[in-house]
């Protein structure tokens, strides 16, 4: 078996065609334990961890078959709780999917600090499948909002999830989408770019801060052939604020 990655998601060839993609992600400090340093209810640490794997799977046209929840707290209440919020964001975004929810919790010792690590698993059966499409004169967009602790909780209706990065891969026009986590916009733009060769000229007047963390992936890039498709068309079939923010070149 051949194992590659792309960015943030191992992908292992298990055959000619079938290759399996495997995400993580990992949260600590973020609960209603005595030692977290945001304090949300377990749902919501759960329902944005679980945002974050699931996107970056969808960003490759793969749906998750199995969420591996591993919680290092105790199943009741916090992890009863975290897996509610997972099973609350996979009913609005996988309603007519059966995704398997396994883990572990921490039974033998009381902890002080709610941490997790998730894993989002699926598979695709696709021989000619690339990592990397962007061309050259390719735009550059930002879907969403860089957001991150408390500003995640505000205007939810910004933030991107799975369904959106599903219906973004539908538009034709759309090359390339890649969730952004806690290195930021430019981060994610430049890596695009160094796997083609290519430079990424930025828009001078620019409403959004590109070093800023998005937190659980409140927002995402896809690079765009506008001779395709339209940036307004985009706007008005993700419903979520959309910003052209350069060209590649």
């Amino acid at each position: 078996m051949k194992k590659t990655n792309y960015r943030d998601v191992s992908v292992i060839d298990v055959d000619e065609r079938l290759k399996i993609f495997i995400a993580c992600d990992s949260s600590g400090g973020i609960g209603l334990k005595e030692m977290d340093e945001f304090k949300v209810p377990p749902e919501v640490t759960g329902y944005h961890t679980v945002n974050v794997i699931t996107c970056e799977l969808e960003a490759l046209g793969v749906v998750p078959k199995v969420i591996v929840n591993n919680l290092c707290a105790e199943m009741k209440d916090t992890g009863e709780r975290v897996i509610k919020g997972i099973k609350k964001y996979l009913s609005e975004n996988y309603e007519n999917e059966e995704i398997e929810i396994t883990g572990s919790t921490e039974e033998n010792f009381k902890t002080y600090q709610t941490s997790l690590g998730m894993v989002a698993i699926g598979y695709k059966k696709d021989k000619d499948f690339e990592f990397f499409n962007t061309k050259e004169n390719n735009s550059l967009l930002v879907v969403g909002k860089p957001k991150v602790g408390e500003e995640v909780l505000i205007n939810q209706e910004e933030n991107i999830n799975a369904s959106t990065i599903r219906t973004l891969r539908q538009i034709k026009g759309v090359v390339d989408i890649v969730p952004v986590g806690s290195k930021g916009i430019r981060y994610e733009a430049e890596n695009i770019g160094k796997n083609k060769a290519l430079k990424i000229i930025y828009n001078q007047e620019l409403k959004i801060n590109l070093e800023k963390s998005a937190g659980p992936s409140t927002c995402c890039i896809a690079t765009v052939d506008e001779d395709v498709v339209n940036i307004d068309d985009i706007k008005e079939k993700i419903g979520k604020p959309v910003e052209m923010i350069g060209v590649f070149n």
